[in-house]
């Protein structure tokens, strides 16, 4: 478990299969941002 202000970093920082975000409040904020850096992650590895 992380604390809401590290999702975004802890999304840049690994590698994921599956992610789940789970959590009370406001995290599908969130959702939006995490898509961007999930697809920023797979035009990198599709160039590789």
């Amino acid at each position: 478990m992380i604390k809401k202000d590290d999702v975004l970093d802890f999304v840049r920082s690994r590698d994921f299969d599956v992610l789940v975000v789970l959590g009370a409040g406001n995290l599908d904020n969130y959702v939006p941002q995490i898509t961007e850096i999930i697809q920023e992650k797979e035009k990198q590895e599709s160039k590789k």
